[in-house]
Protein backbone atom coordinates (compact mmCIF):
# COMPACT_ATOMS: atom_id res chain seq x y z
CA UNK A 1 0.00 0.00 0.00
CA UNK A 2 1.42 3.39 -0.97
CA UNK A 3 2.12 5.90 1.78
CA UNK A 4 -0.05 8.29 -0.23
CA UNK A 5 -3.03 5.97 -0.22
CA UNK A 6 -6.17 7.26 1.56
CA UNK A 7 -6.69 3.75 2.88
CA UNK A 8 -6.26 2.91 6.54
CA UNK A 9 -2.59 1.97 6.58
CA UNK A 10 -0.90 -0.51 8.87
CA UNK A 11 0.87 2.30 10.74
CA UNK A 12 -2.42 4.19 11.14
CA UNK A 13 -3.95 1.02 12.51
CA UNK A 14 -1.24 0.82 15.13
CA UNK A 15 -1.66 4.50 15.99
CA UNK A 16 -5.32 4.05 16.90
CA UNK A 17 -4.31 1.27 19.23
CA UNK A 18 -1.78 3.51 20.91
CA UNK A 19 0.95 1.25 19.59
CA UNK A 20 4.52 2.51 19.53
CA UNK A 21 7.29 1.77 17.06
CA UNK A 22 8.53 -0.96 19.38
CA UNK A 23 5.19 -2.71 19.19
CA UNK A 24 5.17 -2.42 15.41
CA UNK A 25 8.48 -4.24 15.46
CA UNK A 26 6.97 -6.79 17.84
CA UNK A 27 4.19 -7.40 15.33
CA UNK A 28 6.76 -8.21 12.69
CA UNK A 29 8.52 -10.67 15.02
CA UNK A 30 5.23 -12.33 15.89
CA UNK A 31 4.30 -12.63 12.24
CA UNK A 32 7.67 -14.11 11.31
CA UNK A 33 7.50 -16.57 14.20
CA UNK A 34 4.10 -17.76 13.08
CA UNK A 35 4.97 -17.98 9.43
CA UNK A 36 8.24 -19.82 9.95
CA UNK A 37 6.27 -23.05 10.28
CA UNK A 38 5.48 -25.49 7.46
CA UNK A 39 3.20 -23.04 5.67
CA UNK A 40 4.12 -19.41 5.17
CA UNK A 41 0.45 -18.38 5.24
CA UNK A 42 -1.13 -20.63 7.86
CA UNK A 43 -1.60 -19.56 11.51
CA UNK A 44 -1.67 -22.11 14.30
CA UNK A 45 -4.44 -24.68 14.13
CA UNK A 46 -7.43 -24.63 11.83
CA UNK A 47 -8.54 -21.22 13.09
CA UNK A 48 -12.18 -22.06 13.76
CA UNK A 49 -14.33 -23.64 16.47
CA UNK A 50 -17.87 -24.95 16.07
CA UNK A 51 -20.64 -25.02 18.63
CA UNK A 52 -24.45 -25.11 18.55
CA UNK A 53 -27.14 -22.77 19.79
CA UNK A 54 -30.31 -24.80 19.46
CA UNK A 55 -30.61 -25.60 15.77
CA UNK A 56 -28.02 -23.00 14.77
CA UNK A 57 -24.50 -24.10 14.00
CA UNK A 58 -22.25 -21.27 15.19
CA UNK A 59 -18.61 -21.18 14.12
CA UNK A 60 -16.13 -18.81 15.73
CA UNK A 61 -13.51 -17.83 13.15
CA UNK A 62 -10.15 -16.36 14.13
CA UNK A 63 -8.62 -13.49 12.20
CA UNK A 64 -5.41 -13.67 14.23
CA UNK A 65 -4.01 -11.01 16.54
CA UNK A 66 -2.23 -7.67 16.72
CA UNK A 67 -0.12 -5.92 19.39
CA UNK A 68 -1.64 -3.57 21.97
CA UNK A 69 -0.01 -1.00 24.18
CA UNK A 70 -1.80 -1.40 27.53
CA UNK A 71 -1.64 2.22 28.70
CA UNK A 72 -3.17 4.64 27.83
CA UNK A 73 -5.22 2.44 25.50
CA UNK A 74 -6.77 1.09 28.70
CA UNK A 75 -7.18 2.89 32.01
CA UNK A 76 -6.29 6.44 31.02
CA UNK A 77 -8.48 7.47 34.00
CA UNK A 78 -6.38 5.22 36.26
CA UNK A 79 -2.61 4.80 35.93
CA UNK A 80 -0.02 2.92 33.93
CA UNK A 81 1.09 1.12 37.08
CA UNK A 82 -2.46 -0.08 37.83
CA UNK A 83 -3.01 -1.34 34.28
CA UNK A 84 0.30 -3.19 34.15
CA UNK A 85 -0.32 -4.71 37.60
CA UNK A 86 -3.54 -6.39 36.38
CA UNK A 87 -1.73 -7.87 33.40
CA UNK A 88 1.12 -9.18 35.52
CA UNK A 89 -1.34 -10.75 37.95
CA UNK A 90 -2.68 -12.66 34.94
CA UNK A 91 0.81 -13.71 33.77
CA UNK A 92 0.77 -11.32 30.80
CA UNK A 93 3.88 -9.33 29.99
CA UNK A 94 2.65 -5.76 29.36
CA UNK A 95 5.27 -5.39 26.63
CA UNK A 96 3.82 -8.36 24.75
CA UNK A 97 0.08 -7.74 25.03
CA UNK A 98 -1.81 -8.94 21.96
CA UNK A 99 -5.38 -8.33 20.89
CA UNK A 100 -7.23 -11.23 19.33
CA UNK A 101 -9.87 -10.85 16.62
CA UNK A 102 -12.80 -13.25 16.21
CA UNK A 103 -15.82 -13.33 13.93
CA UNK A 104 -18.89 -15.56 13.67
CA UNK A 105 -20.57 -17.77 11.11
CA UNK A 106 -24.21 -18.52 11.86
CA UNK A 107 -26.19 -21.05 9.86
CA UNK A 108 -29.03 -23.51 10.15
CA UNK A 109 -29.52 -26.56 7.96
CA UNK A 110 -31.13 -25.39 4.74
CA UNK A 111 -30.93 -21.75 5.82
CA UNK A 112 -28.81 -18.78 4.82
CA UNK A 113 -25.19 -18.37 5.86
CA UNK A 114 -24.64 -15.25 7.95
CA UNK A 115 -21.27 -13.91 9.05
CA UNK A 116 -20.77 -11.35 11.82
CA UNK A 117 -17.95 -8.94 10.95
CA UNK A 118 -15.15 -9.56 8.47
CA UNK A 119 -11.89 -9.15 10.36
CA UNK A 120 -8.96 -6.83 9.68
CA UNK A 121 -8.13 -7.61 6.09
CA UNK A 122 -4.53 -6.50 5.50
CA UNK A 123 -4.67 -3.49 7.78
CA UNK A 124 -3.14 -4.72 11.05
CA UNK A 125 0.08 -6.48 10.20
CA UNK A 126 1.25 -10.02 9.47
CA UNK A 127 -0.17 -11.73 12.56
CA UNK A 128 -3.76 -10.91 11.53
CA UNK A 129 -5.83 -11.04 8.36
CA UNK A 130 -6.58 -14.78 8.43
CA UNK A 131 -10.39 -14.49 8.62
CA UNK A 132 -11.14 -15.31 5.00
CA UNK A 133 -8.68 -18.20 4.96
CA UNK A 134 -10.05 -19.65 8.19
CA UNK A 135 -13.61 -19.17 6.97
CA UNK A 136 -12.78 -21.38 4.00
CA UNK A 137 -11.04 -23.86 6.31
CA UNK A 138 -14.40 -24.10 8.09
CA UNK A 139 -16.08 -24.98 4.79
CA UNK A 140 -17.55 -21.59 3.87
CA UNK A 141 -16.64 -19.89 0.60
CA UNK A 142 -17.22 -16.15 0.12
CA UNK A 143 -19.88 -16.92 -2.50
CA UNK A 144 -21.79 -18.99 0.09
CA UNK A 145 -22.34 -16.01 2.41
CA UNK A 146 -25.79 -14.49 2.09
CA UNK A 147 -25.65 -11.99 4.94
CA UNK A 148 -22.84 -9.91 6.43
CA UNK A 149 -23.78 -8.28 9.75
CA UNK A 150 -21.46 -5.47 10.81
CA UNK A 151 -21.53 -4.94 14.55
CA UNK A 152 -19.81 -1.60 13.89
CA UNK A 153 -17.41 -0.09 11.39
CA UNK A 154 -14.04 -0.08 13.13
CA UNK A 155 -11.32 -1.38 10.78
CA UNK A 156 -10.74 -4.65 12.64
CA UNK A 157 -14.42 -5.46 12.04
CA UNK A 158 -14.95 -4.26 8.47
CA UNK A 159 -11.42 -4.19 7.03
CA UNK A 160 -11.89 -7.61 5.46
CA UNK A 161 -15.09 -6.72 3.64
CA UNK A 162 -13.54 -5.13 0.55
CA UNK A 163 -10.85 -6.28 -1.87
CA UNK A 164 -7.81 -4.13 -2.64
CA UNK A 165 -9.49 -3.00 -5.87
CA UNK A 166 -12.61 -1.86 -4.02
CA UNK A 167 -14.97 -4.77 -4.65
CA UNK A 168 -17.02 -6.55 -1.96
CA UNK A 169 -15.43 -9.80 -0.83
CA UNK A 170 -18.89 -11.24 -0.19
CA UNK A 171 -20.46 -10.19 -3.45
CA UNK A 172 -23.65 -12.26 -3.05
CA UNK A 173 -24.42 -11.03 0.47
CA UNK A 174 -26.64 -8.36 1.91
CA UNK A 175 -24.55 -6.16 4.21
CA UNK A 176 -26.43 -5.13 7.35
CA UNK A 177 -25.37 -2.19 9.52
CA UNK A 178 -27.12 0.11 11.98
CA UNK A 179 -28.33 3.41 10.58
CA UNK A 180 -26.66 5.34 13.43
CA UNK A 181 -23.33 3.74 12.56
CA UNK A 182 -23.53 4.81 8.92
CA UNK A 183 -24.60 8.29 9.99
CA UNK A 184 -21.58 8.67 12.24
CA UNK A 185 -18.96 7.70 9.67
CA UNK A 186 -20.47 9.57 6.70
CA UNK A 187 -20.87 13.07 8.16
CA UNK A 188 -18.27 15.61 7.11
CA UNK A 189 -16.39 15.39 10.43
CA UNK A 190 -17.24 12.50 12.81
CA UNK A 191 -17.04 13.52 16.46
CA UNK A 192 -14.10 11.88 18.25
CA UNK A 193 -13.97 14.49 21.01
CA UNK A 194 -15.00 12.00 23.72
CA UNK A 195 -12.73 9.18 22.56
CA UNK A 196 -9.08 8.27 22.92
CA UNK A 197 -8.51 7.87 19.18
CA UNK A 198 -5.49 9.92 18.03
CA UNK A 199 -6.29 12.65 15.53
CA UNK A 200 -3.80 11.28 13.02
CA UNK A 201 -5.64 7.94 12.90
CA UNK A 202 -9.15 9.27 12.42
CA UNK A 203 -8.96 9.93 8.69
CA UNK A 204 -7.90 6.40 7.90
CA UNK A 205 -10.66 4.94 10.08
CA UNK A 206 -13.25 7.07 8.32
CA UNK A 207 -11.99 6.03 4.88
CA UNK A 208 -12.11 2.33 5.80
CA UNK A 209 -15.65 2.60 7.18
CA UNK A 210 -16.86 4.44 4.09
CA UNK A 211 -15.31 1.85 1.79
CA UNK A 212 -17.04 -0.98 3.69
CA UNK A 213 -20.48 0.54 3.16
CA UNK A 214 -19.85 1.91 -0.35
CA UNK A 215 -18.59 -1.30 -1.97
CA UNK A 216 -21.83 -3.33 -1.47
CA UNK A 217 -23.89 -0.56 -3.12
CA UNK A 218 -27.37 -2.03 -3.68
CA UNK A 219 -26.69 -4.83 -1.19
CA UNK A 220 -26.42 -2.48 1.81
CA UNK A 221 -29.28 -2.92 4.29
CA UNK A 222 -29.66 -0.32 7.07
CA UNK A 223 -31.56 -1.14 10.24
CA UNK A 224 -32.61 1.11 13.10
CA UNK A 225 -33.82 0.96 16.67
CA UNK A 226 -32.55 -0.68 19.85
CA UNK A 227 -33.43 -4.27 18.89
CA UNK A 228 -33.71 -5.50 15.31
CA UNK A 229 -34.27 -9.07 14.17
CA UNK A 230 -31.97 -9.43 11.17
CA UNK A 231 -33.14 -12.99 10.51
CA UNK A 232 -35.33 -15.29 12.62
CA UNK A 233 -33.33 -16.03 15.77
CA UNK A 234 -30.57 -13.48 15.00
CA UNK A 235 -31.09 -10.08 16.64
CA UNK A 236 -28.90 -6.98 16.65
CA UNK A 237 -28.98 -5.14 20.00
CA UNK A 238 -27.70 -1.57 19.86
CA UNK A 239 -25.52 -0.54 22.78
CA UNK A 240 -23.93 2.63 21.42
CA UNK A 241 -20.96 3.96 23.36
CA UNK A 242 -18.15 2.13 21.63
CA UNK A 243 -19.48 3.67 18.43
CA UNK A 244 -22.89 5.32 18.03
CA UNK A 245 -24.32 2.33 16.16
CA UNK A 246 -22.35 -0.42 17.93
CA UNK A 247 -24.44 -3.60 18.28
CA UNK A 248 -24.21 -6.87 20.10
CA UNK A 249 -25.73 -9.94 18.42
CA UNK A 250 -28.12 -12.30 20.16
CA UNK A 251 -28.61 -15.80 18.77
CA UNK A 252 -31.59 -17.81 20.05
CA UNK A 253 -32.97 -21.22 19.14
CA UNK A 254 -34.74 -24.01 20.99
CA UNK A 255 -34.38 -22.34 24.36
CA UNK A 256 -30.61 -21.79 23.90
CA UNK A 257 -29.08 -18.33 23.74
CA UNK A 258 -25.66 -16.87 22.92
CA UNK A 259 -24.84 -13.18 23.21
CA UNK A 260 -22.00 -11.88 21.04
CA UNK A 261 -20.86 -8.87 23.08
CA UNK A 262 -18.57 -7.57 20.34
CA UNK A 263 -16.46 -4.64 21.61
CA UNK A 264 -18.08 -4.23 24.98
CA UNK A 265 -14.94 -6.16 25.91
CA UNK A 266 -11.76 -5.26 24.02
CA UNK A 267 -9.33 -7.04 26.37
CA UNK A 268 -10.62 -9.62 28.83
CA UNK A 269 -8.27 -9.37 31.80
CA UNK A 270 -8.32 -5.59 32.00
CA UNK A 271 -11.90 -4.79 31.09
CA UNK A 272 -13.63 -7.42 33.23
CA UNK A 273 -11.50 -6.59 36.26
CA UNK A 274 -12.06 -2.84 35.83
CA UNK A 275 -15.15 -2.02 33.76
CA UNK A 276 -14.87 1.54 35.11
CA UNK A 277 -11.60 2.12 33.24
CA UNK A 278 -11.68 4.06 30.00
CA UNK A 279 -10.95 2.24 26.75
CA UNK A 280 -9.39 4.50 24.14
CA UNK A 281 -11.23 2.87 21.24
CA UNK A 282 -14.62 3.90 22.64
CA UNK A 283 -16.11 6.85 20.77
CA UNK A 284 -17.65 8.01 24.06
CA UNK A 285 -15.43 6.60 26.80
CA UNK A 286 -17.47 7.96 29.72
CA UNK A 287 -20.81 6.69 28.39
CA UNK A 288 -19.39 3.28 27.56
CA UNK A 289 -18.27 2.75 31.16
CA UNK A 290 -21.90 2.86 32.33
CA UNK A 291 -23.09 0.66 29.45
CA UNK A 292 -20.37 -1.89 30.22
CA UNK A 293 -21.02 -1.90 33.98
CA UNK A 294 -24.75 -2.47 33.49
CA UNK A 295 -24.10 -5.23 30.95
CA UNK A 296 -21.63 -7.09 33.18
CA UNK A 297 -23.99 -6.94 36.15
CA UNK A 298 -26.77 -8.44 34.06
CA UNK A 299 -24.59 -11.15 32.53
CA UNK A 300 -23.21 -12.17 35.91
CA UNK A 301 -26.72 -12.36 37.34
CA UNK A 302 -28.36 -14.40 34.59
CA UNK A 303 -25.42 -16.59 33.52
CA UNK A 304 -25.83 -15.90 29.80
CA UNK A 305 -23.32 -17.64 27.54
CA UNK A 306 -21.30 -15.00 25.73
CA UNK A 307 -18.78 -14.73 22.94
CA UNK A 308 -16.74 -11.72 21.92
CA UNK A 309 -14.69 -10.36 19.08
CA UNK A 310 -11.66 -9.82 21.33
CA UNK A 311 -12.04 -12.54 23.94
CA UNK A 312 -9.38 -15.28 24.01
CA UNK A 313 -10.21 -17.67 21.16
CA UNK A 314 -12.76 -19.18 20.82
CA UNK A 315 -14.19 -16.56 23.14
CA UNK A 316 -17.06 -18.59 24.65
CA UNK A 317 -17.75 -18.32 28.36
CA UNK A 318 -19.58 -16.66 31.21
CA UNK A 319 -19.21 -13.54 33.36
CA UNK A 320 -18.61 -14.06 37.07
CA UNK A 321 -18.87 -11.39 39.79
CA UNK A 322 -15.80 -11.23 42.00
CA UNK A 323 -14.94 -8.99 44.93
CA UNK A 324 -13.59 -5.98 43.05
CA UNK A 325 -15.01 -6.44 39.56
CA UNK A 326 -15.80 -9.28 37.20
CA UNK A 327 -14.06 -12.29 35.69
CA UNK A 328 -14.43 -14.09 32.38
CA UNK A 329 -14.80 -17.85 32.86
CA UNK A 330 -14.09 -19.66 29.57
CA UNK A 331 -16.45 -22.47 28.58
CA UNK A 332 -14.96 -25.92 28.24
CA UNK A 333 -14.16 -26.94 24.67
CA UNK A 334 -16.64 -29.43 23.28
CA UNK A 335 -15.04 -31.88 20.85
CA UNK A 336 -18.34 -33.48 19.78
Amino acid sequence: MSSRSPDFSRRDAFKILGVTGAAVALSGRVGRAETSAASATMPQGAGFYRTHVGEFEVTIVSDGQFPLVPYPTFGSNASKEAVEAVLKENFIDPAKLMGQVNGLVIRMAGGPVTIVDTGCGKLFGPASGFYLQNLQNAGVKPADVQNVLFTHLHPDHCGGAVTEDGKPVYANAKHHVHKREVGFWTVEKPDFSKSGVPAEAQGGMIATAKKAITAPRDNLELFDGESTEILPGITALKTGGHTPGHCMVQIESGGDRLLYVTDMVVQAQLVFAHPEWFVGFDTDMQATVKIRQDLFAKLAADGTLICGSHLPFPGLGHVKKVETGYQFVPAMWNWA
